[in-house]
């Protein structure tokens, strides 16, 4: 049985911004002949030259995509060919406008391609057990509305079931996850047990008695600097064992209890206060760019239809750093001075801005979408890292949209974007082949990176 988080909340609006920003939809086999077929009509807006001879007549809605399998094709626009043309009138179902897709209007939600029926959800499978989670990049999901995602376990169990059948069919079933435990640092595993009350510590720190995190001026912003500090403290407990233990078989069991204490120190104030250090502040920045890079080339690939998609993302983190000689961001925040977020105010912070930064990361870790296939092949402690480290770069993306308007703090739609944007490259980036991209993004998470930048946006600003 699939484990469903009781703090995920969905209902969908039916805005279609899923079906517009160029999400990456494949189709494999038995379910691409099926909406090649399906009696839709013709879509216009679509100009892509004809099937080679002899082929399949797929050049009106599909584009080729790498290992032979097959994905949605996008319009000039950047949305699905599928999508209902503007001034369609919508076709109501129960409570919802269910109307913006024509094979959802035409032929029922059963006819959609499995990736659109699942998402925003989005399964991950570890030592065995299946977990539900959300993907941030819907504003359904960002705002926290909504049932329980518990409600729908029905629909949401049998789409876990086709999930894997179809991952499976296509020939790109994930291997089955070594023995020897969780992955949680290169070269050191421990129980799932053990990896488990630590992530259960981790919750109590994000959200302490409330199920629901925080969102009191501060105090979220404060909570996330808690917990990266205490996966730091737990993380060097844990490395300073495998160096000193040399016994084959034995597994760490203190992570709970390390990252308890950690966690309670940084409460104390041992978290270190002051300017960040220059390491601190350049690798921060360079995973903001990475963050711009990797979302710009891939809706740049998806709008040309290109079938090297792995080589433009491969090529995002370079382009990052060079992002931070010439001085400027691109992508969303393209023209913007690599300086003019420096200049705009976090504070005050609107208070639902700092509940969706904490509820952000907690929702992350408790689906484990934070580490393995669905993050790069990060291991756990690297990936909890990045998980507590993008509430701050949300924080920062947030800045730029504000100064790419002039204004001088920010408001909770530019936290919300902040939100969408990162978790676009992060979270559903995120589960593909990584190829050169881990090392380097794994290098910048060193230890204090989330922890100092999460402290230094939690204070206020002097005088």
């Amino acid at each position: 049985m699939i484990a469903i988080p009781p703090s995920l909340r969905f209902a969908c609006r039916a805005c279609g911004l899923c079906c517009r920003r160029g999400l990456d939809i494949a189709c494999g086999g038995p379910e691409r002949d099926r909406l090649a077929a399906a009696p839709v009509g013709d879509v216009p807006r679509l100009d892509r030259p004809p099937a080679p001879p002899g082929g399949p007549p797929l050049a009106r809605h599909f584009w080729p995509r790498r290992g032979g399998r097959w994905r949605l094709a996008l319009t000039p626009e950047g949305a699905c060919v599928f999508l209902a043309q503007p001034g369609d009138p919508p076709v109501r179902e129960g409570r919802a406008e269910t109307g913006q897709c024509l094979l959802h209007r035409r032929l029922g939600f059963a006819a959609k391609a499995l990736a659109c029926r699942c998402y925003p959800v989005v399964f991950a499978t570890h030592g065995g057990q299946a977990r539900a989670g959300l993907h941030f990049t819907c504003p359904a999901v960002v705002d926290g509305g909504g049932p329980p995602l518990e409600e729908d376990r029905p629909r949401i169990e049998a789409l876990y079931r086709e999930h894997e059948a179809a991952r499976g069919a296509g020939g790109g079933g994930r291997a089955p996850d070594p023995g020897g435990g969780a992955p949680f640092a290169r070269g050191l595993r421990v129980a799932w047990p053990a990896l488990e009350a630590w992530e259960a510590v981790l919750q109590a720190v994000l959200r302490g008695t409330d199920p629901r995190p925080v969102d009191r001026q501060g105090e979220a912003l404060r909570r996330l600097a808690w917990a990266a500090a205490a996966v730091d403290g737990s993380g060097e407990a844990a490395l300073r064992w495998a160096r000193t233990a040399r016994r084959s078989g034995e597994s760490f069991d203190g992570l709970a209890e390390a990252a308890a204490e950690a966690g309670e120190e940084a409460r104390q104030g041992a978290l270190p206060p002051g300017r960040l250090a220059f390491p601190e502040r350049f690798l921060f920045r360079s995973v903001v760019a990475f963050c711009l890079a990797m979302g710009g080339a891939d809706l740049a690939a998806a709008r040309t239809g290109t079938a090297r998609l792995r080589a433009r993302m491969g090529r995002a983190w370079r382009v990052g750093r060079h992002m931070l000689g010439l001085g400027r961001w691109s992508g969303a925040l393209e023209g913007v001075p690599l300086r003019a977020p420096d200049r705009v105010s976090v504070w005050p912070l609107p208070p639902e801005s700092g509940g969706l930064l904490a509820r952000y990361a907690a929702e992350r870790l408790a689906s484990r979408q934070y580490f393995g296939h669905p993050a790069w092949g990060l291991p756990a402690l690297a990936g909890a890292r990045l998980a507590l480290l993008l509430p701050a770069v949300a924080l920062c993306l947030a800045r730029g949209f504000a100064a790419r308007e002039s204004r001088a703090s920010i408001g909770h739609g530019d936290v919300r974007q902040g939100v969408m944007a990162a978790d676009h490259v992060f979270g559903h980036l995120g589960a593909r082949e990584a190829g050169g991209l881990r090392p380097a993004l794994e290098a910048a998470l060193r230890p204090g990176i989330a922890a100092r930048w999460l402290w230094a946006a939690a204070r206020p600003p002097s005088g």
